[in-house]
């Protein structure tokens, strides 16, 4: 047997085997030896960049080569222009200590758009992007819509447009085109367009006045352009009803929709500027501005109608001399107010007393919204498996508040329930307390249970100077849905704007007839709540959810409190747009404040108004209930 090798023997081996593994790792990662080549080439830098085209890029294109140990050091890669037409210097280069191989330089194509650099290492690549920009604007050309003819107050048949092109009449991007109708009494919208990727900007509508027309586009430092057109006089030949016809509505109310039609002319295309007269020929009604102009769609009517006494009512549009259309007459029906079937029960949370003071005040605002509101509502029977309690924390608080309690399955809700909860929150003037509606119909989105909770101190101050009834009518009002489900029914418009508004149609004419100047007003209707000019006493629990103060002053749905604080008609008629049955003739009067410039930022000095500091619940809470009572949906407040 032979024998075993002796320990100095071993150690010799080992040291072979110790040098073997050294010489292997030198002709890999990090050596400067063969490799069996790379495992991947990465972009280190330089990637995604812009520059003018035929100019250089700031940052030379870099990449990290890798075989399966590490980075390769002193391997070679060759960096070559694949698209774009562009150059290089220094293409062919090796990777340095880290492994990072780096282009001299990379200058981009003779043309705007998209140029590419490839580095290959071995048998792998990376595949780099630039963009090559035109130069500024030297000029603009005219692409279309010159020299057109079409009929005085409508679009042109072909819309304007222009290329902005840099000293080598590439297309420049970006470029704002200013438009305006400089001759012959035409409109041009919008007022500016942007160049697009081609460098062209169109105009949207150009509508014609009568004779010769010029339309100038212009752009900073480089020359204007004219179009001509030429407008052949209108004839009007279509008046046509397109809403508000053959509608129903309380006595003394507005209607839902006004009068309103769709001026054509001889060739069948909208007119615009065109006055329609509108005047009551039954039923003893009354209407806004009774003479309206047709719009860039041809769309023509008045501020508002609200119906007389019951009975037929109808109103005439007729249009101006000299046109071919007939005269068209609206249909409508007055009928009496009925008696109310409009409830709400409230019911106390678990721990809340009310003084006969803040009782009083419940009274009275649940019978002041069931004089206003007076259809009954679906009644909803909560399914087997009952709605959950809903809680929400204020600000400051270590614990949720109660808003409602569970609600047991089989429990019927005819129109609205209210769960009041009134406790010790933060003390007098800051956080008043919370109102929301918790759990919608499904049908129709209208609420039929909700919440109202207050802050103890606050309502013993409201109290004692004489405001807490305006203040737990306003809250209520809440409930209903004013201000907090205006975006789920569609009403709440252009709220990243600085000119939010609530679209309905009712609300709408109410607006209008309680201004002394409707036709002046040039902001969206109805103006809503946007905090501007209010500083910090508007917060998130005010904005978008109530009018506008400093259009509205003292009417009772604003943000803020007043001495007086009237539930107008047009608060009321919102409610119809919401979906509710609505008497808005018995609305308290009122008339909006005439500030210096009545617009969309119109301001007065308010007397004392108060902010009531409502706090706005986060997240879900409740949800939506179909006809068998189960929860289809939630909702995020």
């Amino acid at each position: 047997m032979p024998s075993r090798p002796t320990p100095p023997t071993r150690h010799r081996v080992a040291l072979a085997a110790l040098a073997t593994l050294l010489l292997l790792a030198g002709c890999s990662g990090s050596g400067t030896g063969p490799s069996s080549g790379p495992t991947s080439v990465q972009v280190a830098a330089g990637n995604f960049q812009f520059a003018p085209y035929g100019t250089a890029l700031a940052t030379p294109p870099s990449v990290l080569v890798r075989d399966a140990l590490g980075p390769l050091v002193d391997y070679p890669v060759a960096f070559t222009v694949s698209s774009g037409g562009g150059s290089v210097t220094g293409g062919n280069v090796r990777t340095n200590a880290q492994g990072i191989a780096t282009v001299g330089s990379w200058t981009l194509g003779p043309a705007p758009g998209t140029n590419t650099l490839t580095a290959t290492a071995g048998t792998k690549s990376a595949v780099f992007t630039a963009t090559a920009l035109a130069g500024p604007p030297t000029a603009l050309v005219i692409q279309g819509g010159d020299n057109q003819s079409g009929v005085q107050g409508s679009a042109t048949p072909v819309a304007p447009s222009v290329k902005a092109v840099d000293a080598n009449n590439f297309g420049v991007a970006g470029v704002t085109v200013n438009w305006a109708a400089t001759a012959g009494g035409g409109t041009a919208l919008p007022a500016s367009t942007l160049t697009g990727s081609n460098g062209v900007a169109t105009l949207t509508t150009w509508v014609l006045g009568a004779g010769q027309n010029t339309l100038t586009a212009s752009a900073t430092g480089v020359a204007s352009v004219n179009f001509s057109a030429t407008g052949v006089p209108l004839v009007v030949t279509t008046l046509s009803k397109t809403a508000g016809d053959n509608l129903s509505g309380f006595a003394g109310n507005f209607s839902a929709v006004p009068p309103t039609v769709t001026v054509l002319n001889q060739f069948g295309q909208a007119a615009s500027g065109v006055p329609i007269t509108f005047q009551v020929t039954s039923g003893s009604g009354t209407l806004v501005t009774a003479t309206a102009t047709s719009d860039l769609t041809g769309v023509a009517k008045p501020q508002a109608w609200r119906y007389g006494p019951a009975g037929s009512q109808a109103v005439s549009a007729t249009p101006p001399a000299g046109s071919v259309a007939a005269p068209v007459s609206f249909q409508g029906t007055a009928t009496s107010v009925p008696a109310s079937q409009f409830s709400i029960e409230l019911r106390l949370n678990s721990g809340t007393t009310l003084t006969p003071a803040v009782q009083a005040a419940f009274d009275a605002a649940v019978a002041r919204w069931s004089q206003v509101v007076v259809g009954a509502l679906t009644p909803v029977t909560v399914s087997a498996g009952g709605l959950a309690s809903q809680s929400f924390t204020f600000p400051g608080q270590s614990s949720p508040s109660l808003c409602t309690p569970a609600i047991s399955g089989g429990d019927n809700i005819t129109n609205v329930r209210i769960y009041v909860s009134v406790g010790p929150l933060d003390g007098v003037g800051k956080v008043l307390g919370a109102a929301t509606p918790v759990w919608l119909r499904s049908t129709g989105n209208l609420p039929f249970v909700g919440c109202m909770i207050f802050d103890s101190a606050d309502l013993t101050n409201l109290a004692a100077n004489g405001t807490l009834n305006a203040v737990i009518l306003h809250e209520m009002g809440h409930v209903l849905g004013i201000g907090t489900i205006w975006s789920d029914q569609g009403l709440l418009r252009d709220t990243v704007t600085n000119d939010p508004w609530f679209k309905g149609n009712s609300a709408g004419q109410a607006f209008f007839a309680a201004s002394a100047s409707p036709a002046t007003f040039a902001g969206n209707v109805v103006p809503v709540e946007n905090c501007v000019g209010l500083g910090s006493t508007c917060g998130p629990g005010t904005i978008y959810s109530h009018w506008r103060e400093l259009t509205f002053g003292d009417e009772l749905m604003t943000g803020y409190i007043n001495a007086l604080n009237p539930l107008s008609a047009i608060t009321a008629a919102s409610l119809r747009d919401l979906g509710y049955v609505v008497n808005d003739a018995v609305s308290d009067a009122y008339s909006l404040p005439i500030p210096p410039a009545f617009g969309p930022s119109a301001a007065f000095v308010r007397a004392s108004g108060t902010a009531l500091g409502e706090f706005r619940p986060a997240g879900p809470l409740g949800g939506r209930v179909d006809a068998s009572g189960r929860v289809t949906e939630p909702i995020v407040r």
